[in-house]
């Protein structure tokens, strides 16, 4: 376990590095992410401002929802995502 959390860290460090070369695919990422994080609030802003409930979840519990897959979806595709699929171009 110690040894996977080790070649994690490092596996960010080499993509945070790869990533901050270029201001762009810095900063690219991020106004992406936001921009479909906001699409998805406004979206459910949009429906719970019909309705109270959807089968038993709340607004509070949909946003608690949607705000933890961005957080997971976003650490998953910086930390393992673009790294692998680069992996064929490092021939």
């Amino acid at each position: 376990m110690k040894d996977n959390f080790k070649f994690l860290i490092e596996l960010m460090k080499l993509r945070l590095s790869h990533i901050m070369t270029f201001r762009l695919g810095f900063f690219g990422p991020f106004f992406i992410d936001t921009s479909y994080f906001l699409v998805q609030l406004f979206a459910f802003e949009a429906i719970y401002g019909h309705v109270d409930k959807i089968r038993g979840w709340g607004h509070g519990e949909i946003l608690v929802f949607v705000g933890t897959f961005s957080l997971i979806n976003a650490l998953n595709m910086i930390i393992y995502f673009f790294g692998v699929i680069s992996i064929p171009e490092k021939e």
